[in-house]
């Protein structure tokens, strides 16, 4: 399994100059933006309020209204995502949870919501085993990070919410996740054009980012990362990290999402 940079990675490309130019089909800012709150956010806001060991009556109240407004604003990206794919039953149930997320308002509607939510989060952890394309995956990693976000909030509402076990069952979600959506990598030399000038590839659902390095006049190496037929924007001192190039090509996807939540675990000692 190809190891990708942590968050770090942009950090590190800023401080480096490299700017990274990903093609026209990445997915707008507003909409990963979206899938963070559902995601971080919400998470962030759970870990928070239950840092003393409970929830009160009126933090409940707020991570429901956290989860409704979260899940409404991905709801229509996230089913349009899996509509593309084979996998119609798990949309089924993904549409059910997301169009019933509001039951997590009342008391008596709100274990119902329990049991729709639970086993469709985890038919999304063993969907990313059976789709194949990379597409299919990120898709699924998005139902997956939804589905599981609603049901840590529904086991909060319901008051059977366990953070020791069902904390250790998201993050073996999300790692699951993460080693299902992995990018192709590869190094090689173009050809006689550039003999000397070594190329290392990333590609994810379409998506590329290439690292390049070639030997100075005066000894060592310069590189540069560009994205999909972008032209080389600066050549740096040094060689190219992998990690970071795998990493920068799946930036805005469902891994990028899992990283990040599993970090705010780790933070939290979970």
């Amino acid at each position: 399994m190809k190891r990708r940079a942590g968050p770090l990675r942009l950090i590190v490309a800023a401080v480096l100059g490299l700017a990274v130019m990903l093609p026209a089909t990445a997915r707008p800012a507003s909409a990963e933006q979206d899938y963070g709150r559902i995601t971080i956010d919400l998470l962030r806001s759970l870990l928070d309020k239950g840092g003393d060991g409970r929830l009160t009556p009126d933090e409940v109240a707020s991570l429901v209204l956290e989860t409704i407004d979260a899940i409404t604003d991905v709801k229509v990206d996230l089913l349009a995502r899996l509509d593309a794919q084979a996998v119609a039953d798990l949309r089924a149930k993904t549409a059910t949870a997301t169009s019933s997320v509001h039951y997590l308002r009342y008391p008596h509607t709100a274990a119902t919501y329990l049991g729709i939510v639970n086993p469709a989060a985890h038919q999304a952890k063993e969907y990313l085993a059976i789709v194949d394309s990379d597409a299919a995956k990120d898709a699924v990693g998005r139902a997956l990070i939804t589905l599981y976000s609603a049901l840590l909030v529904a086991e909060a509402k319901t008051g059977v919410f366990n953070p020791t076990t069902r904390y250790a069952d998201y993050r073996g979600a999300l790692e699951e996740l993460r080693r299902q959506l992995e990018p192709e990598c590869r190094e090689h030399v173009p050809g006689q054009m550039y003999p000397n000038t070594v190329y290392y590839d990333c590609t994810f659902n379409g998506r590329t980012v290439t690292g390049m390095k070639r030997p100075k006049a005066g000894g060592g190496w310069e590189y540069s990362v560009i994205g999909n037929g972008s032209p080389p924007n600066v050549w740096l001192d040094g060689e190219y990290d992998r990690e970071v190039i795998a990493g920068l090509v799946m930036d805005g996807t469902a891994d990028e999402l899992a990283e990040k939540a599993l970090l705010e675990l780790a933070a939290r000692g979970y």
